[in-house]
């Protein structure tokens, strides 16, 4: 198990939710293709189970994100994947 903070509340995540969270957040607000994401976390761009596998990844971290305020921290891009909220990705 790994914790985030925002805000000074803590966010407890799994480590392959932390490790998909990482990806997004290093792209610093800019947009992250799903096969990125694959590639990054699980060595894998290539399944359509992967990517219903990385869907329920992403609906766990918005899930655990929202409990401590943060709502819209994940768009989805369809068609293409995921972008972190800029403010999130970028703390300066």
């Amino acid at each position: 198990t790994r914790v985030v903070r925002y805000r000074n509340k803590p966010v407890r995540l799994s480590q392959r939710e932390f490790t998909v969270l990482h990806c997004l957040s290093s792209h610093h607000g800019k947009p992250v293709s799903a096969e990125s994401v694959l590639r990054y976390v699980w060595a894998d761009d290539r399944s359509a189970r992967s990517r219903q596998i990385l869907d329920v990844y992403i609906c766990h971290l918005r899930r655990k994100l929202a409990r401590v305020g943060l709502t819209d921290a994940i768009t989805t891009l369809r068609g293409y994947g995921y972008t972190l909220t800029a403010a999130l990705a970028d703390p300066r």
